[in-house]
């Protein structure tokens, strides 16, 4: 497959991931760490699901990506500790604020939306250094994934960026 395929790759310690758990997560992670250190580095990344096919030409994706003035591109709301204002907000609370106090760290506040994004090199970095220095995090996502149905991926990629 190699000869075929010599630009892809596939992370050495893979494991079984399972929807809405934070093993997700740790798979993601580990093909950002693998897609970051090859040379030469990716300049952006997608993080894409199985039903995801780009439409338009790589060519006229990386042109747009280049003239962008963003770092991050996802889909994200914040999830209010206090009173929820609608029904989305109730979800998310009880999802992911099931614990006192909750695990985010300093001057990070809970975020949440889907799993997929796109991200240049730049925030790829930040991403895997805050969440290297941020295991406390993933352990609370992992609390509450034993307890009730948590989508860890849909909260943990929005808190850090």
């Amino acid at each position: 497959m190699r000869e075929a395929f010599p630009n892809v790759q596939f992370v050495a310690d893979w494991r079984p991931t399972g929807w809405g758990t934070v093993s997700v997560i740790e798979g993601a992670l580990a093909a950002l760490r693998l897609a970051r250190d090859t040379r030469p580095a990716p300049d952006w990344y997608y993080l894409l699901s199985a039903a995801d096919i780009p439409c338009r030409p790589a060519r006229s994706m990386l042109r747009d990506l280049a003239a962008a003035q963003a770092d991050v591109f996802i889909g994200h709301s914040p999830v209010p500790d206090g009173r929820p204002s609608d029904n989305l907000q109730e979800v998310r609370q009880f999802r992911y604020f099931a614990f006192e106090p909750p695990a985010f760290p300093s001057g990070f506040a809970c975020h949440a939306g889907d799993q997929w994004f796109t991200a240049n090199r730049r925030a790829i970095d930040v991403l895997l250094d805050h969440a290297a220095q941020a295991p406390a995090l993933l352990e609370h996502y992992r609390r509450l994934e034993a307890d009730r149905h948590v989508a860890a991926e849909e909260s943990f990629y929005h808190t850090l960026f």
